[in-house]
């Protein structure tokens, strides 16, 4: 059986046939780390056994089962929190020299 990139759920949302072409690039880095922090926790709950055969978790059932948010959000969220504590630094911090 053949697989299409739509099987794999490889389409981007804001790209109708080509996950790369026209995506700015935080959308491609964020697409693989959902990808590898699928593979990961993939490999981490198993496969299903349903029916006398074994098949692995959809997406969505990865999520479903996940307690946390995915690792795009936690590393937005981490971002901020240290952009805000940059930003109420002095202006004598080495920090303030990177950011301006």
């Amino acid at each position: 059986m053949a697989h299409t990139q739509r099987d794999f759920g490889v389409e981007c949302d804001k790209c109708n046939t080509d996950w790369q072409a026209g995506c700015s690039w935080y959308d491609k880095m964020a697409r693989a780390l959902m990808i590898w922090e699928r593979k990961i926790l993939r490999k981490i709950y198993g496969p299903t056994y349903e029916n006398g055969s074994w098949t692995i978790k959809m997406n969505q059932e990865i999520y479903n089962s996940l307690k946390s948010p995915d690792i795009v959000t936690v590393i937005t969220a981490r971002g901020l929190e240290w952009l805000g504590l940059v930003m109420r630094m002095g202006g004598e911090r080495r920090v303030e020299l990177l950011k301006g």
